[in-house]
Formats: C-alpha cells, structure tokens, sequence
C-alpha cells in the first residue's frame, strides 16, 4: 500500500480520511492505513457511525460488507470520495470458486464507490471475470493493491517481528515450531477444533486456536471443556 499513497496523493484534494468498520476484525483490516495516511497529512480517524458534521468531504475507506442500506454506515454517497475493500479473503465465496451467476458483487455491489481495491491476482481474475455485471463497477475503477493484514506480515519490518514476539511472551508459547487454526465459520459442531487437536496434539509444537472476535461464546464453551 505504501508505494501506491503517493500517487493516490497527489491528485487527492481532500485531506480528511475515515475508516469505517462494523466490527473488530473490520477495524484491524484498516488499522495498517492510519499510520500510512496520517504520514501524508491526512486527519484520520476511524468510526463505525455515518459522517458526523465537518467529515463529509472525507475520503471513506470501507472494510465492510457493503450492503447499504442493510448496514447503514456503508453508504459510499455520504461521503466526498468513498473506496470499498473486501471485508477477507474469502467474502462472500473463495476468489477461484466465482462465476459469471454467482460472485461477490451480486451480493455486495461496489457499483456505489469511487474506487475498489482488490487484494491479489485471484481476486483480480474473479473481478475480471464479473466486471460485465454493472454492479462490479466502482466509478473510477479498480486497483490490485494487496491486502492491509498481509502486508504487514510480508514487509517484515521490525515492528511485525517485534509484536510477534510480543505475542509469544503474551502466550506464554514454548520454544517450538507453532500451528494455527483460525476457524471463521466453525460456529456450531466445533469440528475444525476437535480434528486439530486429535490429529495435532501429540506433536511437539504449540496449538494456538484463533477465532474471529464475533465469537466469544464459542471461546469461552471450548475454555471451559479443556481449561
């Protein structure tokens, strides 16, 4: 995202930028901007509302299921220049399962936006192949940018390394190798969980289980069966 501010910049008259978001996962999509952005001058600041007075020739940055008027926040015409990003990686289906009937922006129309920023050469192709539906289309176009999560990971600054090692003081994690699971959508049988732990757990590495902030029940039934 770095090396593209500077040209987004320089034909940018507005000066004001909001990141919009409906929940926490949301919020860390966009957090990676506002160090980016404020460094360019802009005012940022992030809201989960409609424009207060004073921020409606800010420039919206979305993170969210753009579904207007189903959430009302996500209304890109509120705002002076509005730019719409998926909410993950595999929203609405995986990039590669798309087809011409059956796509995200059937579902969640950027056709309201300035701008679409896509997050890799999949998504790319899967907007490529839907782009004959209007409601593919921002305004102004499209750009394949990346995706705010994994550039912080694949730039591998210092600061990533130093907050990974943070959470491994935080976690407590043994000197090993560690295996991830971060199950969005095991909301009911828990099966992702229990395959992990039975196939996994005789190994020598840490187990970390991560689910999305929206499940908080879900952590604490599975704390409170193996402490």
């Amino acid at each position: 995202w770095n090396s593209h501010v500077t040209a987004f910049d320089r034909q940018m008259r507005y000066r004001k930028m909001r990141l919009l978001y409906n929940t926490l996962n949301e919020r860390q999509s966009l957090e990676p901007l506002a160090p980016v952005a404020q460094r360019y001058g802009y005012d940022v600041k992030f809201s989960d509302t409609l424009p207060e007075d004073g921020d409606r020739d800010a420039i919206a940055i979305y993170a969210g299921h753009a579904r207007y008027p189903d959430m009302p926040n996500v209304n890109p015409t509120e705002y002076a220049f509005s730019v719409a990003m998926v909410h993950d990686l595999g929203q609405h289906t995986w990039p590669f399962d798309a087809t011409e009937e059956d796509h995200l922006w059937l579902d969640e129309p950027w056709d309201g936006f300035d701008v679409g920023i896509l997050p890799g050469r999949s998504w790319s192709r899967a907007w490529q192949m839907a782009s004959a539906s209007p409601r593919a289309r921002p305004r102004l176009g499209v750009y394949e940018l990346g995706y705010t999560k994994a550039d912080t990971a694949f730039n591998g600054d210092a600061a990533f390394a130093e907050s990974v090692s943070r959470m491994r003081e935080d976690l407590a994690l043994a000197d090993r190798p560690s295996i991830l699971l971060a199950p969005s959508w095991d909301l009911e049988s828990h099966d992702r969980f229990h395959d992990f732990t039975r196939e996994l757990g005789s190994l020598d590495v840490n187990l970390i289980v991560k689910y999305w902030s929206g499940q908080d029940g879900t952590v604490r039934k599975l704390l409170r069966e193996y402490g």
